[in-house]
């Protein structure tokens, strides 16, 4: 995540900093000394390629910040890059217009500023997709986007969007449920289902998601591969012959319910 602060709040913003790092997040403060600029560094191209590959940008709002034009930029770029605005009050009565809309923690000498700013980080680390490299092309040409190139997958949220509340309401339903894409060929229903779908649900822990597969000629033994290398991804002991067995049983159908 991308710390932005007024250099004149320095002491709160290296204090937010190292809460943040010893939390276990990447953070990059631009003076700090153990994650900020190094010596000789070009430091305006590492303020923006650190600022387009953050998830998140905490602002540390102070009277200072709203006044300076970088701090302002700052703003306006994450904005840009779709990363999640998360501003911290840090002098009373401070106001930044870029922020306005936004909802505000207040800092202070306790811990109810913390828990609320974790608790949105937790947020945005359950919903982020993978870094996008610099110097890599968003275009895959004829081939479908798939879920490494979710970063760049746009356009089709709403979509997305009701194809994982459609999801998550079968899950809820228990296992036999089965959820279908279907449309002409060329239509984007692989970039949909692997960049849009699959991207999004991986990131909730509650879900296992199976990479794609090809079910060629023997299409029980390709699932039953599938579902064993993604479980033991998540640390299951699972075994291919096994789970190819169990996939060959026939078992009692639940009566059909109308929809």
């Amino acid at each position: 995540m991308f710390v932005s602060h007024a250099s004149g709040d320095r002491e709160v913003t290296f204090a937010v900093c190292d809460r943040l790092r010893a939390s276990g997040h990447e953070v990059f403060v631009d003076q700090h000394p153990q994650v900020g600029f190094g010596v000789g560094e070009p430091w305006k191209q590492r303020l923006y390629a650190e600022l387009r590959a953050a998830h998140a940008v905490v602002c540390l709002v102070s009277r200072a910040f709203a006044r300076s034009d970088w701090c302002n930029f700052e703003v306006g770029v994450a904005e840009m890059v779709g990363a999640r605005l998360l501003p911290v009050r840090v002098e009373a009565g401070a106001a930044s217009r870029p922020l306005a809309d936004l909802h505000w923690v207040e800092y202070g000498p306790g811990d109810e500023w913390w828990t609320r700013l974790v608790s949105a980080l937790r947020e945005v680390d359950a919903a982020r997709p993978p870094h996008w490299a610099d110097g890599r092309s968003p275009y895959p040409g004829l081939a479908a986007f798939d879920d490494g190139m979710a970063p760049v997958f746009r356009g089709r949220d709403e979509e997305v969007r009701r194809l994982v509340s459609r999801l998550r309401s079968l899950g809820d339903r228990g296992a036999g449920s089965l959820l279908l894409i279907t449309g002409p060929s060329g239509c984007g229903k692989s970039s949909l289902a692997r960049a849009g779908l699959a991207a999004t649900v991986r990131a909730d822990p509650e879900w296992l998601v199976v990479p794609a597969f090809l079910p060629g000629g023997d299409p029980v033994g390709a699932l039953a591969g599938a579902l064993t290398a993604a479980g033991r991804q998540a640390g299951l002991p699972w075994v291919v012959g096994r789970g190819r067995a169990a996939l060959g049983r026939p078992r009692q159908e639940p009566e059909a319910s109308r929809l």
